[in-house]
């Protein structure tokens, strides 16, 4: 078997545990903490995109904004009730 540089990849790998274990400890292993996951992964995802190319894939911000976008109005919030 050949030698293979594997870069920054075992580094990565470990972070990404590391940032998914504090996701369930703190939110459990529930849809939110799965969530959590997700988004904890992608962040790191982009950081190092971003620290690599300086530009941002559409197909990972995207996503995160529509996200964001539906979970923060008063039709996808469940915390945003009218009286």
């Amino acid at each position: 078997m050949p030698d293979a540089d594997l870069g920054p990849l075992p580094v990565v790998e470990v972070l990404g545990g590391i940032l998914a274990a504090y996701a369930v400890w703190r939110y459990g292993l529930t849809l939110r903490g799965i969530g959590a996951c997700v988004l904890l992964w992608t962040l790191l995802a982009l950081t190092l995109i971003d620290f690599d190319t300086q530009l941002l894939p559409d197909g990972l911000t995207l996503p995160l904004l529509w996200r964001g976008c539906s979970s923060t109005s008063p039709a996808g919030s469940r915390r945003c009730r009218t009286p």
